[in-house]
């Protein structure tokens, strides 16, 4: 059963790694000079959820390898199963880090779009005032 699970894992993020891969190498050939600051953050996430499918693709294989190894090594099958357990945190590790950019590169869009309206505000405002003034100076 463990190797069923162990191929499964592997399949499915292997399959994963193979589309983020894709999509990253897309933003490669359009050139970072020719990227808006949404795309070139879009390249990055790209980049990470590649390594994060990466890892998941190599727990997978540790955990179908550990099924044979265990059988007959225990001791050594053993390390692989704790060594997959280790690529899980980590690719766990980078999931929090891909949701805190992405929660901060939103934050950003947000706070920049905010600034835009404040300043279109304060100078229809201005415009405002100035046409006051100049009707006040006439009269």
């Amino acid at each position: 059963m463990i190797y069923l699970f162990g191929g499964f894992v592997a399949s499915v993020t292997g399959a994963a790694f193979v589309y983020h891969l894709r999509r990253w190498r897309t933003y490669r050939k359009i050139g970072l000079p020719n990227l808006t600051p949404e795309l070139i953050f879009e390249e990055r996430q790209q980049r990470r959820r590649a390594q994060q499918s990466l890892l998941g693709f190599f727990s997978g294989m540790l955990i179908m390898i550990s099924g044979f190894v265990l059988q007959h090594e225990p001791l050594f099958g053993v390390w692989l199963v704790l060594a997959a357990a280790l690529f899980v945190v980590w690719a766990m590790l980078l999931a929090l880090g891909d949701i805190f950019s992405i929660k901060t590169h939103y934050l950003w869009i947000q706070s920049r779009k905010e600034a835009d309206r404040i300043r279109k505000e304060a100078a229809a405002e201005q415009r405002r005032m100035k046409r006051e003034s100049s009707r006040e100076r006439k009269s």
